[in-house]
């Protein structure tokens, strides 16, 4: 039997192919589900059938906890790898991909001092990942007392690719007039103590030079004041956050840590990046907040500083009068997201 195409010629009615009666059906799978239209002017029962086949990146693409995201009636799927502790990132595809860091955040200083800086956040829209290529995901860890934040990073194959700060320490009280450390959110300062002055606070650090990422986030620790307290010697200046500056201490206040941000690459809306409070001498003083809840808050009186909140990038809490201690910063973030549906192939034939 013989099949005839009407009057016109097949090349031509590529054009003329009308809305399709179906959509993908599965996108995930491996390939897509076929639809069928009949060209304008073919006869019945020829119809033109399409087929779009479709690669899952995702399938072939390991570390940390991986979770995808959107319809499986389409194929607009992202793909989330999230690392709350370091890990290698593989695949044996080649794509773009987005990257969301949160470095550690630091820890405060001890003795009426300053709170933590929180750990810088970078974010970059169209990271390039090589097929086969091993990408080293370290997670910077939550400094300790009168300690600096860890650094996270990707490094490709070994060799340095992606770099964002830590934290930087808050001012310790037992020295005069010491600074905060700068840092990806600089620490906030220490009392006056013995010296002219308190110190400044720390400077927020990026490493990274433009236009090798897309977004930054950082910001600077406050200062400490110049008098307050019986000794009249001052309190503890707040720790940068990554939504704004450390607050400045009063001679009755701990400056308040910086604010955080909430993003949600990985699909949860969350905060991080709070900077820690500042701590004060014991009796009517009040100590700095924790920056947005997360960030540890500042000692009140003879109390320690308090811890940041867990895998936030936070600062801890400057500590409070005599040898009180002071908070830990809370360690790094990472999410890596990309697209996780390749089309590879769409075909088509005659029925």
């Amino acid at each position: 039997m013989s099949i005839k195409l009407a009057s016109r010629s097949f090349s031509t009615k590529l054009s003329e192919i009308g809305p399709r009666k179906h959509d993908i059906a599965k996108s995930n799978t491996g390939t897509a589900k076929c639809f069928s239209v009949r060209p304008f002017g073919y006869a019945y029962p020829i119809g033109l059938n399409t087929q779009r086949v479709f690669g899952n990146v995702a399938a072939n693409t390991t570390g940390g906890t991986q979770i995808t995201v959107g319809s499986d009636s389409s194929p607009t799927q992202n793909a989330v790898h999230k690392f709350d502790s370091s890990g290698v990132f593989t695949s044996t595809n080649s794509f773009t991909c987005e990257y969301f860091l949160v470095a550690g955040g630091g820890g405060g200083g001890n003795q009426i001092a300053g709170g933590g800086g929180a750990g810088a956040v970078l974010y970059r829209n169209d990271y390039p990942i090589s097929a086969g290529a091993n990408n080293y995901v370290t997670i910077g860890g939550g400094g300790a007392e009168n300690a600096r934040g860890g650094n996270t990073t990707i490094e490709v194959n070994g060799s340095p690719s992606v770099f964002v700060h830590g934290g930087g320490r808050g001012g310790i009280g037992s020295n005069d007039g010491d600074p905060g450390q700068p840092g990806g959110c600089g620490g906030g300062s220490s009392r006056r103590r013995s010296a002219p002055t308190a110190g400044a606070g720390g400077l927020s650090v990026n490493p990274m030079p433009a236009p090798s990422y897309s977004l930054f986030y950082g910001n600077s620790g406050g200062r400490g004041s110049d008098n307050g307290n019986p000794d009249n010697n001052g309190q503890g200046g707040g720790g940068g956050g990554i939504g704004s500056t450390g607050g400045d201490a009063t001679p009755t206040t701990g400056g308040g840590g910086g604010t955080g941000l909430t993003f949600s690459y990985d699909e949860t809306s969350t905060l991080y990046g709070g900077g820690g409070g500042g701590g004060v001498w014991i009796g009517t003083a009040t100590a700095g907040a924790g920056g947005s809840g997360i960030g540890g808050a500042g000692g009140p009186g003879g109390s320690p500083g308090g811890n940041a909140t867990a895998n936030r990038g936070s600062g801890g809490g400057g500590g409070g009068y005599g040898d009180s201690t002071a908070g830990s910063g809370s360690g790094g973030y990472a999410v890596i997201r990309y697209f996780s549906i390749d089309e590879t192939a769409f075909n088509i034939f005659i029925n």
